[in-house]
């Protein structure tokens, strides 16, 4: 799995079991977005560092959103890819978050950062 994504684009992956303790706050949204979910995929896209270092707004604007579009396309290639081996999988957005029914609660899908810093961690 972690060659997969890695061959899909992405610059490292880890992975966290949905039964994870670190990221049972998520557990009830994530499995409402896809009730079949047993294990998350978190990756990683890098940037060209100095294009976000750049007070130039528009450059570091352009570099968000070239990687945004990046790390959709590696999540739909492993979804695709996943699919077509017979095993159900979801690509929720990396960002731009749009369930404005929720709102003024939380508006997005998953919360990314709790599910990635519990898959590239030994934390139980």
């Amino acid at each position: 799995m972690r060659q997969l994504c890695l061959d899909a684009g992405a610059d490292d992956v880890g992975f966290v079991e949905i039964d994870r303790l670190a990221i049972a706050d998520q557990k009830k949204e994530i499995l409402a977005a896809f009730p079949a979910t047993k294990t998350l995929v978190s990756f990683v896209c890098r940037m060209n560092r100095e294009n976000v270092r750049t007070p130039a707004r528009s450059v570091a604007n352009q570099e968000f959103h070239a990687t945004y579009e990046d790390t959709n396309f590696v999540a739909r290639h492993i979804v695709a890819t996943l699919e077509e081996m017979g095993i159900r999988a979801l690509n929720s957005a990396a960002g731009f978050p749009m369930e404005m029914e929720r709102f003024p609660g939380k508006i997005w899908v998953v919360s990314h950062k709790p599910v990635a810093v519990a898959s590239f961690c030994n934390c139980r």
